[in-house]
């Protein structure tokens, strides 16, 4: 009898618990004051409440790329908590110093997983080019990166690799790939210290084909220099020709051709 009262209560303190724990979640989704998506380390007040008020209405905006939801569902999706989004250190990116191995991205730009019932249907991101400017937002129909982000803890960074357009998580000195872009350059979990060099790399061919891009800095001073080779070698050119009539013009006119008459000889006498 005592064995079955115990094993009652026992089954009574777990479904205690149990209730207990759900509005303990919820509320770690979602700001009990106001309502708005759970804020990560160093999210404005500001960009949390944009996420709550205008975060739909950026769903609607970006149907294009939600193809797969109906009208009705974009109006159900939800904005879930929102993280800032970092990007590699300039330490880690030059190999002077790991530690720490990101830092918040420039410009500023944070991120939200978008979920429908219980499933990601996509990210929401949202940035501005200084404080208190306008946000600018974007949808990403990517349920695999929603998932991934969803299942981040706020505290744990999400690095933007911008060369791939990739995703990471970074933790416990590790750096994971958290979508398809981001696990064609990194097929597992591996230390920062293995991972930096390639990191470095492909910074480093990346910021040099954007310098030679049409339009860029070093391409226009490029330009300017074959610009400027070309200017030369023109007025040399001219210069030629002109040197060339001016001898002509003062040549010295040839005296007139005589002509030069021709000889007779006597006829001989015809014999006869």
């Amino acid at each position: 009898m005592r064995a079955a009262a115990s094993a009652f209560v026992a089954a009574l303190t777990v479904l205690a618990g149990l209730v207990l724990a759900a509005p303990a979640r919820a509320t770690h989704d979602v700001d009990a004051t106001t309502g708005a998506p759970a804020a990560g380390p160093g999210v404005p007040a500001e960009v949390a409440e944009w996420f709550r008020a205008e975060g739909p209405n950026a769903v609607i905006a970006g149907a294009a790329q939600l193809p797969e939801l109906t009208p009705q569902q974009r109006g159900e999706v939800r904005v879930g908590p929102v993280r800032t989004v970092m990007t590699w250190s300039d330490g880690l990116l030059t190999g002077a110093d790991l530690t720490p191995a990101v830092q918040p991205a420039s410009p500023e730009e944070w991120v939200a997983p978008l979920e429908l019932g219980e499933a990601a249907v996509g990210v929401l991101l949202a940035g501005r080019e200084g404080a208190g400017r306008q946000l600018h937002a974007e949808v990403r129909g990517d349920a695999d990166l929603g998932e991934a982000v969803r299942g981040l803890d706020l505290s744990t960074p999400l690095v933007h690799d911008e060369p791939l357009d990739g995703w990471f998580a970074v933790a416990d000195g590790e750096v994971r790939p958290l979508d398809a872009a981001a696990r064609d350059a990194l097929a597992g979990a591996a230390p920062v210290e293995v991972y930096q060099p390639l990191v470095q790399q492909r910074y480093d061919r990346y910021r040099a084909a954007a310098s030679a891009e049409p339009g860029s800095a070093a391409e226009q001073a490029r330009a300017g220099g074959s610009g400027a080779v070309v200017w030369v070698a023109g007025i040399v050119v001219v210069l030629l020709v002109w040197a060339g009539v001016i001898v002509w013009l003062r040549r010295p006119e040839e005296a007139p051709r005589t002509v030069r008459p021709r000889e007779r000889h006597p006829r001989r006498g015809v014999r006869r």
